[in-house]
């Protein structure tokens, strides 16, 4: 999940990583007196009501570092689980830059205690590791941690810099910050300042986890460790020594689990959020801000191959692509990988010449999993089945406005640009067809992609049903073209092109940091002639790319 992104409190190292890591969770808080003489305020003037507030500060002494976190949860009972993911990227454990450390932990902590309990997703931290003369130590002095409120039921976001612990805001605040992102607003920009820099990852205010869907690429699975590289690990019994720690957390007998175990939390969280927000009437949203979910994405997922790129070479398998960077998943009826022979493949890796870790690891061309790209994520995808819950939306409206630009399920300019149709406020769904359309019809002579929507609502021939029926015809055409090096080319452009749109769309302007962590986490290979940004899109009839606006 991305809990959270951590730094290494070490001078001026520290400050760097502050700015460029937002991974997760930005958190904590300061009020009462600290044994160093410390101010401390507990979250809200000390009403936050999670398990930060009643279990790591309740008490004096106050945890200064993870160490002194990681007792004080162990003292009250309940679990730990450690998830890990490497930063440089699965075979390129060592990382060359200075600034960046190897690993990072993300635990989650549960206790069924009578009178104590805390469910597992309640409480989501995370915290670097890091080496020290080879061997791999905890780092102690950055911690990033979302708890769930119960009073409020939101998730606050806290952090621990140095000694003291900072409460940032809540998923609400988040909320306020991205306000007149994705709204067709003439300057979409975050707040200014920014309540939080946690609401440059988490915007939507929930935990996330960019690897959410297996193989979880990057990240430790039993069936699937990491390779450490040059560094050891140092086994022992003191909670207060970083190499015993980081030992600890490798240890699958003590803490190490499962990616998947995260994904399972990092999704009932998510779940939790939105059916709270759903029951205040979403937190003060109006309705175009709650649809931008569907007309665009307020985060992204990454989905690659589900088997590893050196075991697909070592069986001579085809490479599968995920449906999920061709079309929506909502408009297929069922998942259906696009395969592209192990050769084809490699000679288009080549092609483009791609490069992991460029300077740091040679001869590395993929990611561990190939074709690692942008996908709908999963809590805009449950945005969506909310409002279709809610009677907000339905099946019909959701699919024509997705049959929209259709072969660019992510970052699609054209559909985004939809937003600005939808009205603040309706009745409900048969009243938001209505504004629609009569907004639609005043559009522009030349607006192609508002006269395309306004067909998909009025004419009857175009139903549900028949986008869906377009989609599959279309993956029927990748499918058959897939076994050609040129389109291989093709859609590496493409994923090229997408990847660098992750940090071009909106949601990417916050000014403290991006959820694609530049400069600290190393996530796509780079290809030598970089696609531009809105250049190309796959053409519905061919599969192929092409150039200019649907």
């Amino acid at each position: 999940m991305r809990v959270s992104n951590l730094c290494r409190v070490q001078g001026i190292v520290l400050v760097i990583r502050l700015a460029i890591v937002v991974a997760l969770e930005c958190f904590i808080a300061p009020n009462a007196a600290h044994a160093a003489g410390q101010t401390q305020d507990f979250g809200d003037s000390g009403t936050a009501d999670d398990a930060v507030r009643r279990v790591l500060l309740a008490t004096s002494p106050i945890p200064k570092d993870i160490f002194e976190i990681r007792q004080r949860l162990e003292a009250h009972g309940g679990n730990l689980k450690a998830h890990l993911v490497v930063n440089g990227g699965h075979d390129n454990p060592t990382r060359t830059t200075e600034a960046a450390e190897k690993f990072m932990a993300f635990e989650t902590y549960s206790n069924a205690t009578p009178g104590k309990t805390v469910d597992e997703d309640e409480l989501f931290f995370g915290f670097f590791l890091g080496e020290d003369h080879g061997t791999l130590v905890a780092r102690p002095g950055f911690v990033e941690l979302i708890a769930w409120d119960r009073t409020k039921q939101v998730y606050n976001f806290w952090e621990l810099l140095g000694t003291g612990w900072h409460y940032r805001g809540d998923s609400n605040d988040v909320l306020t910050d991205i306000m007149k992102i994705n709204v067709a607003d003439a300057s979409p920009q975050f707040k200014d300042p920014p309540v939080l820099r946690c609401s440059g990852c988490h915007t939507l205010g929930g935990p996330i986890m960019k690897e959410l869907a297996e193989p979880h690429n990057d990240w430790w699975t039993r069936a699937r460790k990491f390779n450490l590289g040059p560094y050891t690990l140092q086994a022992g019994i003191d909670a207060t020594n970083p190499a015993h720690v980081a030992a600890r957390l490798f240890d699958e007998a003590k803490e190490a689990t499962d990616a998947a175990n995260l994904s399972t939390q990092v999704k009932k969280g998510i779940d939790r959020l939105l059916s709270a927000r759903a029951k205040r009437g979403g937190d003060g949203q109006n309705l175009r801000q709650q649809l931008r979910s569907l007309f665009t994405s307020m985060e992204i997922n990454l989905v690659s191959d589900r088997v590893s790129l050196q075991e697909r070479m070592r069986k001579n398998e085809a490479v599968e692509l995920s449906q999920e960077f061709f079309v929506d998943s909502r408009l297929v009826e069922k998942s259906q990988p696009i395969p592209v022979k192990i050769a084809l493949y490699k000679d288009a890796l080549i092609n483009v010449g791609s490069q992991f870790a460029p300077g740091e690891t040679l001869g590395l061309m993929e990611t561990h999993h190939a074709f690692l790209v942008p996908a709908r994520s999963y809590i805009d995808n449950q945005m969506i089945r909310t409002l279709l819950q809610q009677g907000i939306l339905d099946d019909e409206l959701v699919a024509d406005v997705l049959a929209v630009d259709f072969t660019t399920p992510v970052f699609s300019a054209a559909r985004a640009s939809l937003i600005k149709f939808v009205p603040d406020t309706a009745e409900n769904i048969a009243d938001l067809r209505k504004q629609l359309i009569a907004a639609l019809e005043k559009a522009p002579l030349d607006d192609r992609v508002a006269k395309e929507l306004l067909t998909n609502l009025t004419d009857p021939a175009r139903t549900a049903a028949a986008h869906r029926q377009a989609a599959a015809a279309y993956l029927a055409i990748c499918a058959k073209t897939g076994n050609s090096r040129d389109v291989a080319v093709d859609w590496l452009t493409v994923a090229s092109q997408r990847r660098l749109e992750i940090a071009a769309a909106e949601t990417a302007r916050h000014p403290e940091g991006k959820i694609t962590e530049p400069g600290f986490r190393m996530i796509f290979p780079v290809h030598k002639q970089q696609a531009k940004v809105g250049k190309f899109r796959l053409d519905s009839k061919t599969g192929r790319a092409v150039s200019g606006t649907p």
